[in-house]
């Protein structure tokens, strides 16, 4: 798969605020510079329709542009929605002109696990599932997978989260699966922030019945958690970015689209992310991702 053809594709990243938790809900005025989450759009004088038409979706809460930014500011979709393009778009990089962010967007405190704290380093979040949309499915799809990993935990934990260490850049890494989502039906075109988890849940969500007669496999928390006498168990579905917060680098969390030819995954019980990837070959007609960035280390710039 490839982008379209004549078409300037880019990515524009823009922000609403996000206060830490504690501090209290609300929203700022929005500010010439502010980030629009992974909004995808394509630019072209020929005609063609967009990649994805978006509709700006403003909490009845926020406060109104001021007359002399209105012009420079463009009203976010939901925060952190992801719209993807099947079967055209795999993945978008935005050129250091168009964006002073040029990996990415930033991922919301909302969307994580775990939040940055002056204190203790991190707290938990409200861990909520990024809202996802996509269109032109090719012909015969049966079913879709999402499927979010990041690719860059420590493959060893000497210097995980302890004081006066760091976790270096050179050490190698591996993959941690956040989410595995299987068997949504072939007429599903998005999900809904939050419809798939909203908020942390000790010892994990139940699974593997999800929403739209979908199913869940358990996520890598169910790994690290493993011999936690408060936070053991099984977890099911989408669990959020909870990077070590003393790594040198930044995390990225790759979201995944599949379209299958299959209605229903080969895969039974709690099935993980490796195991699912396993099923789906030879059933992918079209896959697209996006990638996030998110980190807790205070001295590592995003």
């Amino acid at each position: 798969m490839s982008l379209i053809p004549g078409q300037d594709h880019t990515l524009r990243i823009a922000e609403r605020g996000v206060r830490p938790q504690g501090v209290g809900e609300g929203r700022r005025e929005a500010r010439i510079g502010d980030r629009i989450e992974a909004v995808l759009e394509p630019h072209s004088d020929h005609g063609e329709r967009p990649l994805a038409t978006l509709e700006p979706q403003l909490d009845p809460s926020d406060k109104p542009i001021s007359e002399e930014h209105r012009q420079d500011v463009v009203a976010p979709p939901p925060l952190w929605a992801v719209y993807v393009h099947l079967p055209d778009v795999v993945e978008v990089e935005q050129r250091p002109e168009q964006c002073p962010v040029h990996s990415g967007g930033v991922i919301p405190a909302e969307f994580a696990f775990c939040a940055p704290d002056g204190k203790t380093h991190a707290t938990l979040s409200k861990n909520r599932n990024p809202q996802l949309a996509w269109s032109e499915v090719p012909m015969g799809a049966k079913s879709f997978a999402i499927v979010c990993h990041d690719p860059d935990v420590p493959s060893r934990g000497d210097d995980v989260n302890k004081e006066g260490r760091v976790v270096p850049k050179s050490l190698p890494r591996v993959d941690f699966f956040h989410w595995v989502l299987v068997d949504l039906p072939p007429n599903a075109r998005g999900i809904a922030r939050g419809g798939h988890s909203d908020g942390v849940v000790a010892r994990g969500k139940p699974g593997p019945q999800a929403p739209d007669s979908a199913r869940h496999g358990v996520n890598d928390y169910t790994g690290w958690f493993a011999g936690d006498a408060d936070m053991e168990g099984s977890y099911f579905g989408y669990d959020g970015p909870c990077p070590p917060w003393n790594d040198a680098i930044v995390h990225r969390y790759v979201f995944t689209l599949y379209a299958l030819d299959v209605t229903e995954l080969p895969v039974t019980g709690k099935f993980t992310g490796p195991e699912a990837r396993t099923a789906m070959q030879r059933h992918v007609l079209a896959q697209a991702a996006i990638t996030g960035r998110y980190t807790l280390n205070p001295s590592v710039r995003l």
